[in-house]
């Protein structure tokens, strides 16, 4: 399956760690974002309207986001992925609290660690027809 995850661009280290173990489940991280170096604290309005726009094209090619609403942010760029994936009817997957309306009404499912959603992505839970399947697991 096809992933996006959304999250604080100050997680990225660890979110990359978390991508890793679903790449070795055999799906594929569209995250460009997670490669990206520290910022410059520079506002640069070209540079950040394409990766504003790299990030959309992503989440628009993805089959599921994954939502890491583990900590509140101040930025808001994770809210504008999920809604741009809840628009395209892509499901959203939440880790950790859910933090708003759209969010706790709206995911397809939510987990309480990263742990608990890597294990349900596990080739266990991937069916043969390489469709998602939407049946809760244990």
């Amino acid at each position: 399956m096809r992933l996006f995850l959304a999250g604080r661009f100050r997680d990225r280290a660890e979110l990359r760690r978390y991508a890793n173990q679903l790449e070795l489940l055999d799906h594929i991280v569209l995250s460009s974002w997670l490669l990206e170096p520290d910022e410059d604290g520079r506002v640069d309005i070209r540079r950040d309207l394409q990766k504003a726009s790299r990030d959309l094209g992503e989440v628009l090619l993805a089959d599921a986001l994954i939502l890491d609403s583990r900590e509140p942010t101040r930025r808001g760029g994770r809210c504008v992925e999920a809604g741009a994936a809840w628009a395209m009817h892509t499901p959203v997957y939440v880790v950790g609290t859910p933090r708003n309306l759209y969010e706790s009404s709206l995911a397809r499912r939510t987990f309480t660690d990263w742990e608990t959603l890597i294990r349900t992505f596990s080739a266990d839970t991937w069916g043969p027809s390489r469709e998602w399947r939407t049946e809760s697991v244990s």
